[in-house]
């Protein structure tokens, strides 16, 4: 969530955390020599601007040992390198085309289903067993809060009445 405020992603394998629009290493261009035979690309948002937005870091006392070790999340890092630079437009809805774009944005469609077999059995679910689940299930941009809580069980029960024991798909989600 923080960093979705920033507008910026983190990579794990290389310990750092990049903007969503910068340049990645790995991807070779893969062009076919013959002329006639390439196809006419566009050229990526990425590639466009190729933000230098970066920090570097690294463990403090991180564990090797798998039988000790604990989530990353708990470690202390220590800040290699920083560049705040940005050469794209810092804002969350450029961060979230760039996420949707890379099928980050994407339901958990077994989660939604299992929300619905669980409205389906008791319709009147209590909001506090519901928000979780959908906070879960549900890309992190979506808002879970009241109102919308009143609009998927809208949704779920006139979905559960015109198709019953049926299985959602990724369209309908």
């Amino acid at each position: 969530m923080f960093l979705g405020a920033w507008a910026v992603k983190k990579t794990h394998n290389s310990k750092s955390i990049r903007c969503a629009y910068s340049q990645t290493h790995e991807k070779k261009d893969k062009r076919n020599p013959d002329l006639s035979k390439r196809r006419k690309l566009e050229p990526t948002l990425k590639s466009v601007y190729k933000c230098p937005f970066i920090i570097w870091y690294t463990f403090v006392a991180y564990c090797k040992n798998r039988a000790l070790k604990k989530h990353n999340i708990v470690y202390l890092v220590k800040i290699t390198h920083v560049n705040f630079v940005h050469t794209c437009q810092m804002t969350t809805i450029f961060h979230r085309q760039a996420v949707q774009k890379s099928g980050g944005l994407q339901p958990d469609l077994n989660g939604l289903n299992n929300i619905m077999s669980l409205l389906r059995e008791k319709p009147m679910l209590k909001a506090d067993v519901l928000h979780p689940l959908l906070s879960k299930y549900l890309p992190f941009y979506n808002p879970t809060d009241s109102m919308n809580l009143v609009n998927f069980r809208r949704w779920a029960h006139h979905w559960i009445v015109h198709n019953g024991d049926k299985e959602l798909t990724m369209e309908e989600a």
